[in-house]
């Protein structure tokens, strides 16, 4: 009889953990959603350096990088860096973007 209550009590505590879960989820907008600035598009025509040290101020975690115009980069996803890609006067020519 008393392991029925201990089951009967587990599971209660299970179901109450998941609703609090899911209630805390909806209100914080779901588990994967990102809360960190993802583009930077008002960044475009600013030098590369001047881009580069506004999102190291925004999100120091990122790793930033500058790309001259015409350089050849990996093609593989990083959730934790940036690339800014320059034009040839210098200027960012695309909004920078995580990735």
């Amino acid at each position: 009889m008393m392991a029925g209550k201990s089951t009967l009590m587990f599971c209660c505590t299970l179901v109450l953990l998941a609703v609090l879960v899911a209630e805390g989820c909806r209100q914080e907008g779901g588990i994967s959603k990102r809360s960190r600035k993802e583009r930077w598009p008002e960044l475009v025509g600013q030098t590369g350096q001047r881009a580069k040290t506004v999102i190291e101020r925004e999100d120091p975690t990122l790793q930033v990088e500058i790309v001259p115009y015409g350089q050849v980069v990996t093609a593989d996803y990083n959730t934790n860096r940036v690339r800014i890609f320059l034009d040839r006067e210098r200027r960012v020519a695309a909004p920078p973007t995580i990735g």
